[in-house]
């Protein structure tokens, strides 16, 4: 079965509330958030690792995220893979 994002995300959250009130000695925090990268469709542009950077606010040269440039194959079949 394949899901949509969208229903991955709202199926995670579901999860995650409902071991959150079951659990009674938990506190309750603020909302963290993630984002999820279709790795199929990456092209390597570095934007994630621009937008965490920008979100985060991290000093230069210093960062949370980055992507990992592979070349997979022999020549002349080569391709890239990019990994976030």
């Amino acid at each position: 079965m394949i899901q949509s994002r969208r229903e991955f995300i709202n199926s995670s959250m579901k999860k995650l509330v409902k071991a959150v009130d079951t659990d009674s000695n938990s506190l309750k925090t603020e909302a963290k958030y993630g984002f999820v990268i279709d790795l199929k469709k990456c092209i390597g542009c570095d934007a994630c690792t621009v937008a965490c950077k920008a979100e985060n606010k991290t000093p230069p040269g210093m960062t949370y995220c980055w992507v990992v440039k592979d070349e997979l194959g022999e020549y002349p079949n080569v391709r890239e893979r990019f990994t976030p």
